[in-house]
């Protein structure tokens, strides 16, 4: 706690963490009118912290001109450092939010050369995490697995927890868009561990969101809608609509694949599950009793309700479906 500051006041940036933030906003917005500079500053960077995650960039922005009106080019010695260099992270943040690597990247610049400056150790684990998200957004996916490997190290010495959550979380999503599933589930799976111990709900959210990616290319449809509907509650109970789009999307992905399954007639998904263990067209008709072109013509509804278009494809369903 920084000398002299209420312990009030200096509760705000764990609310964060804990999800108490209706009474962070409220205690921000005293704190911002009633306390010193540095209180005031610590105000306005969780109140900005807020708006990004409740889906008010503007606001979030023009709070981060408060801190740091000369923006990107900012001085250590133009603002009150320990709450200024976090505004920092956040500005990279949403400059990621759209997507755009470039303004994020001058943020993030601006954030290693005031670590350098102050020699800090703190902060440079979510500065990589920061730097192997950008990686990943440019599709460098090899550049950003070896960063996110750099961020687990610094987060691990010294241990901070919630920076070494962030760092799995985002090696997990890594390695996941790069196919590797077996690969990503760990990490994911240790991150979600490091956000339930540390009662820090808006990291659960992340990671419930990543976690649910993952089970829907796995074809665990059921556990990724079980993921999706976690992360909506977490997001309803916070009102952290930064993630209502994608929420939103991965409903729909875990309900039309649900929906295609149920679709399939009984006949369907028994010849389903005869071609995907290998049987050819003529020995599904000699075991059912049908003709080859009935077992075709079975195959062709299959592959219009799965949206798929190959034997291949409708075989990878009936495994990750766990029909075989």
């Amino acid at each position: 706690m920084p000398v002299g500051m209420p312990a009030r006041f200096a509760r705000l940036p764990l609310m964060l963490v804990t999800g108490d933030w209706d009474e962070a906003g409220e205690l921000a917005t005293v704190t911002r009118a009633e306390g010193s500079p540095l209180e005031r500053q610590m105000a306005v960077m969780v109140l900005a912290k807020l708006h990004r995650a409740r889906g008010n960039p503007e606001t979030a922005w023009k709070l981060i001109g408060d801190i740091l009106p000369r923006g990107p080019d900012s001085e250590p010695e133009d603002s009150l450092f320990p709450y200024a260099i976090e505004t920092l992270r956040l500005a990279t943040r949403l400059a990621l939010d759209t997507g755009d690597p470039e303004h994020a990247r001058e943020w993030l610049q601006t954030h290693d050369r005031w670590l350098d400056w102050s020699n800090a150790i703190r902060g440079r684990a979510d500065s990589l995490v920061l730097w192997a998200r950008i990686a990943r957004l440019e599709g460098r996916l090899a550049d950003a697995e070896r960063i996110a490997w750099d961020a687990i190290a610094r987060a691990e010495d010294p241990r901070q927890p919630l920076a070494l959550c962030m760092a799995e979380t985002e090696l997990g999503s890594i390695t996941r868009e790069q196919g590797r599933l077996d690969d990503a589930e760990p990490h994911l799976l240790k991150a979600y561990s490091l956000s339930a111990r540390c009662a820090a709900p808006f990291y659960r959210l992340q990671v419930c969101l990543e976690l649910a990616h993952l089970r829907i290319q796995q074809g665990r449809t059921d556990d990724g809608a079980e993921l999706v509907q976690n992360a909506r509650e977490i997001a309803d109970q916070l009102r952290a609509d930064v993630y209502s789009e994608i929420l939103d999307e991965l409903s729909k992905v875990t309900a039309s694949t649900t929906a295609a399954l149920t679709d399939l007639t009984a006949r369907e998904i028994e010849v389903l599950r005869m071609v995907a263990e290998g049987l050819t067209d003529a020995e599904v008709a000699s075991a059912l009793s049908i003709s080859r072109r009935t077992v075709s013509q079975h195959l062709r509804s299959v592959y219009n309700k799965l949206g798929v278009s190959s034997r291949a494809a409708a075989t990878r369903y009936a495994v990750q479906h766990d029909l075989v």
